[in-house]
């Protein structure tokens, strides 16, 4: 994880607190500017830094990040009395906020809670993005004709074979509710009976 902040005390203290237990491997960098450097070159499973930084402070250098499309889950400390910058910081994306001042144990002891929730709330969503990725794969390629649809009968998903099979796109199927009539067809050659259906949408 990288530890950001410009108090070169707190970062070795924040590095001894945090890789005590060996569940973290701490970066610990002096400015955002120099953060952002290592980013380049490095993968983290998590981001904590300080508000009150010169140059570049906590919440522009979170704001550059989410920019850049970033969603390694980012911490940020605050002093006391500084709420504001905790909302802000929220409202910004920032997975948790937490006040300095309290006891040194306690509080790192409370920042490690919030790092290993928010790296675990990360790999959930990407598991979750992953199983519905294999879903989706798995649907789309099955020949027979597979929707989804609300109890009211408006469509929220179809497979491409059930979209082909009523020679519509899916853009214009969601939404729409389903309406499934059939009709019976006599081969002009074999005298065959077969039924078809149609699709109206409404």
């Amino acid at each position: 994880m990288l530890l950001v902040d410009d108090e070169t005390d707190l970062l070795e203290i924040g590095k001894i607190f945090l890789e005590d237990s060996g569940d973290f491997a701490v970066d610990p960098v002096i400015s955002a500017s120099l953060a952002l450097e290592n980013l380049k070159q490095n993968h983290y499973d998590a981001i904590v830094s300080d508000y009150e930084m010169p140059v570049m402070d906590g919440i522009a250098f979170l704001k550059t990040l989410k920019s850049e499309g970033s969603d390694i889950p980012f911490i940020i400390f605050t002093g006391r009395g500084r709420e504001h910058v905790a909302m802000e910081a929220l409202n910004n994306g920032a997975a948790f906020y937490l006040q300095k001042g309290m006891d040194t144990r306690s509080q790192f002891a409370e920042l490690k809670n919030m790092i290993a929730q928010a790296v675990k709330r990360k790999s959930a969503e990407e598991e979750l993005l992953k199983s519905e990725e294999r879903y989706r794969a798995v649907v789309e390629t099955q020949t027979e004709l597979i929707t989804r649809f609300l109890p009211d009968k408006t469509h929220i998903f179809a497979n491409e074979a059930y979209t082909r099979y009523f020679c519509l796109k899916n853009e214009k199927l969601s939404g729409t509710s389903l309406h499934l009539m059939s009709r019976r067809r006599t081969s002009s050659r074999s005298g065959s009976i077969s039924t078809h259906l149609l699709l109206k949408i409404r």
